[in-house]
């Protein structure tokens, strides 16, 4: 699964397919809500849905809008150099969320990303800070973030909650009707 996107599924399923691997669809979502970063994987959902689709959509759109503006911050304070918005663009899948990621790979490409500082810098310099919170985009709440893949017949499962089981009952309140019970970094 990525955050908020699931713009590489149906390559990824192509690929999986030749090599006989079945493949179901996937987005992890994040909200505070409660008073802590809860993660909710949708799993297995209608990926025609108009409502996920379009939930996914939003998301994508104004993540990819808050990348741009800090690319453009990036350009301003002189942290990236030798690579356009439009370059970042170019190779970037459609429908995906472009991220700090798609960033750095062109910058790579470009054979300018050291010339930027590398990725932490650019990572710490651009991406991260105080003045980003005034780029994020508004998510929509926990309740209609799980109803939306609920209503999508998918399932909408309690992703990595590491030291967060309080949440649980007020996250079944909510339609939660999945939990991750295994996870290399957090089995205890």
């Amino acid at each position: 699964t990525d955050h908020w996107s699931d713009g590489g599924f149906d390559e990824f399923s192509a690929s999986a397919e030749k090599e006989g691997i079945d493949v179901i669809s996937g987005v992890e979502f994040d909200r505070s809500d409660l008073g802590a970063s809860i993660h909710i994987t949708a799993l297995d959902f209608d990926r025609d849905n108009p409502r996920m689709r379009a939930m996914i959509k939003e998301q994508c759109d104004a993540r990819t809008e808050c990348t741009r503006k800090c690319f453009e911050r990036g350009v301003a304070l002189g942290f990236i150099q030798g690579a356009t918005w439009d370059d970042v663009m170019d190779h970037s899948e459609e429908g995906a969320w472009v991220c700090i990621d798609h960033v750095i790979c062109t910058l790579r490409r470009k054979k300018v990303l050291a010339a930027c500082g590398g990725s932490d810098a650019l990572r710490q310099n651009v991406f991260k800070g105080p003045e980003i919170a005034a780029f994020l985009p508004k998510k929509p709440s926990m309740a209609e973030i799980i109803k939306t893949i609920r209503g999508a017949d998918g399932i909408a499962a309690f992703a990595h909650p590491h030291n967060q089981i309080q949440y649980l009952p007020a996250l079944l309140d909510l339609g939660v009707n999945g939990i991750e019970v295994s996870h290399p970094e957090l089995n205890d």
